[in-house]
């Protein structure tokens, strides 16, 4: 299952979940331990790899910089991290190191060392009372805003010149967008099925773009977030689980139909589930 990246041992055999920032954000206000913290920490060492995605960590910085949640609520969110967290590996790499893990990207040249280094300094960016990154966060949110931006560009500039009506679920031009994954790379399984619900959403937000009424203006201040909401679907190439919360999230992919919806949980869910040994981790 993890034969892609098993030069990487500290996910050989591992079954990786990454959180999304509801849950762990949730964590501050809770006045007592939640059901599923305690599960999880179980799983922890049942062999399960608990990780933050790189947008729930930057998010957290960013709250923790601007004041957004007192110290007390902060000390709760790292206090109860710490019951299930790897911590090898508290923050996983981001989007672009996540592809060149599982060889989909040149220049592959990770160690375990490296990658562990990186994710450990940034968990203690986050523990670290004495330094404000601000001025560091903005410049990477507005990387990745720009980035998401630039995807919707680059598919209006493929089709600008066609006439006919699109469809955001089903396409030839989508069927074709997805094979476009798999050109000039030789993987197993296919990267386009690594990335099926990632090319779909993409896709599906395009296509709004294009409607004549209230179509999707990916310019718009309510939208400026929706880039770096993509980016934790790639973790689903690895393949992993990713715990979520917000009905905002789930609502963003319900009429998507990719068989990876069902590999993002609410965090009671997936408690439940493992507790109850129901639990069917993602395999290709």
């Amino acid at each position: 299952m993890f034969q892609d990246f098993n030069k990487v041992s500290i996910f050989r055999n591992r079954r990786v979940v990454v959180l999304d920032t509801s849950p762990v954000r949730n964590l501050a206000y809770s006045n007592k331990i939640p059901e599923w913290v305690k599960i999880f920490s179980k799983m922890k060492k049942a062999g399960y790899l608990f990780t933050l995605s790189e947008c729930t960590f930057g998010e957290l910085l960013k709250q923790k910089n601007i004041g957004a949640m007192s110290d007390k609520e902060f000390r709760n969110i790292i206090g109860r991290l710490k019951m299930f967290l790897s911590m090898t590996l508290p923050v996983m790499p981001g989007e672009v190191d996540v592809l060149r893990l599982i060889r989909s990207e040149p220049h592959y040249n990770f160690h375990d060392n490296d990658i562990k280094a990186i994710s450990k300094k940034a968990f203690r960016m986050l523990v670290d009372q004495k330094i404000n990154y601000t001025e560091i966060l903005i410049e990477e949110i507005e990387r990745e805003r720009s980035e998401w931006r630039n995807l919707i560009s680059n598919l209006d500039q493929i089709h600008s010149q066609d006439s006919e009506e699109f469809n955001e679920i089903s396409d030839y031009r989508l069927d074709m967008y997805i094979k476009g994954h798999d050109r000039d790379r030789v993987m197993d399984p296919l990267l386009s099925r690594r990335l099926d619900l990632r090319t779909r959403y993409i896709w599906r937000q395009y296509v709004r773009s294009k409607k004549k009424n209230e179509p999707y203006n990916v310019n718009a201040p309510k939208k400026a977030n929706d880039g770096i909401d993509l980016r934790i679907y790639t973790y689903l190439a690895l393949p992993a689980l990713i715990v979520a919360e917000d009905k905002g999230f789930f609502g963003s992919i319900e009429n998507i139909p990719s068989f990876q919806k069902s590999w993002i949980m609410k965090p009671d869910d997936l408690a439940k589930s493992w507790a109850n040994r129901t639990l069917k981790f993602p395999e290709w």
